[in-house]
């Protein structure tokens, strides 16, 4: 009985100009960090669930490695936040970026993807049941079935032949 209530009980967060964070990006890449009233501080990123939630729950940790903020969704940061913290995930290779699209096809059970990443060229397999996660702002990520996530940092800024690939497997 005690399970189920607690399964009931959800605690939220509410935004209010006094845990209001931000992030930035400085002149030579470090990854800043701003609540306010505070300091601002430099931070590294650290994947709580690397496996199972590369867009949540993501551990913002000072020089000295003590967390100093938990991002629980990447959909809660403002977008100039949002872009600061997927451009330093992505230059410390926690994400590949999709440049373009050449095909996506079913294969035994599968969702076959063959893209263009910063990389170079990758395909890479997610179940048939799962979507790309809409960022905002025009982004999708997308997880394959190695736990590897794929960003799309900007649907319309690929060709029209890659977004039609793409946007059939968006919940419209």
């Amino acid at each position: 009985m005690l399970g189920q209530d607690a399964n009931k009980r959800r605690v939220r967060i509410v935004s209010s100009p006094e845990n209001k964070v931000s992030l930035r990006r400085s002149e030579s890449g470090l990854l800043l960090f701003k609540k306010s009233g505070e300091e601002e501080i430099s931070v590294s990123v650290q994947l709580c669930f690397p496996w199972s939630g590369a867009d949540r729950f993501l551990s913002l940790k000072n020089s000295d490695l003590k967390e100093v903020h938990l991002v629980s969704n990447l959909m809660d940061l403002d977008h100039d936040s949002r872009d600061a913290l997927l451009k330093t995930m992505l230059e410390e290779q926690f994400v590949f970026e999709v440049i373009d699209v050449y095909d996506v096809r079913e294969e035994f059970e599968l969702r076959v993807w063959n893209v263009k990443t910063t990389f170079g060229d990758r395909d890479f397999q997610t179940p048939l049941n799962s979507w790309p996660r809409e960022l905002g702002s025009g982004s999708l990520l997308v997880k394959d079935v190695n736990g590897d996530v794929y960003l799309i940092r900007d649907l319309k800024a690929l060709s029209k032949k890659a977004q039609e690939k793409v946007w059939a497997f968006l919940d419209e």
